[in-house]
């Protein structure tokens, strides 16, 4: 789930792109996610482009009979909700088992990947037994003789190589 929309989405194409070949595996995106996007599409830059693309390939519902069976006969699924943040984990009973989560329904104000996502008044609640969390980090220093920007929370670096300083090889 994504607290904002397709337009926003911080995966890569490569790995939509697996996800929508798992074997025995259907993948459910919503038509009504994609409704602003074709305004745009035009205009956005070549990789979000392909990926937004994707996405909307494999949430339409105009698809070949041979992935309507191929959906049809897998045992597994995944969904991807997009303007959903999760706001209760609902427990069994007797406190000790997940069995749900309730969801805020978010709309956007701006545009484009500075979007913000606003909550509304909806609420959604999807029946689950585990939940997982992935919403990015933020890095934070591992030594005072190790340099780093405290703005991007990465270690110093150039292109992506940490400068071959003393101090920090000595670490390695």
């Amino acid at each position: 789930m994504g607290r904002r929309g397709p337009l926003q989405a911080a995966f890569t194409i490569k790995e939509l792109r697996e996800l929508v070949k798992l074997p025995d595996c259907r993948s459910v995106l919503h038509g009504e996610d994609f409704a602003e996007v074709p305004n745009v599409l035009a205009g956005l830059p070549r990789p979000r482009k392909r990926l937004t693309e994707l996405m909307m390939q494999t949430a339409s519902t105009n698809i070949t009979k041979q992935e309507s069976e191929r959906q049809r006969l897998s045992s597994r699924e995944w969904e991807l909700k997009f303007f959903r943040s999760p706001c209760k984990v609902l427990p069994s009973g007797d406190g000790q088992r997940v069995t749900g989560i309730e969801l805020k329904i978010n709309r956007l104000e701006g545009l484009g990947e500075t979007a913000k996502a606003v909550e509304t008044d909806e609420r959604e609640v999807i029946d689950c037994g585990m939940i997982l969390r992935s919403i990015g980090y933020q890095s934070i220093p591992i030594s005072t003789d190790v340099p780093f920007d405290v703005h991007r929370g990465t270690i110093a670096n150039e292109n992506g190589r940490i400068s071959p300083d003393v101090s920090t090889i000595t670490l390695y």
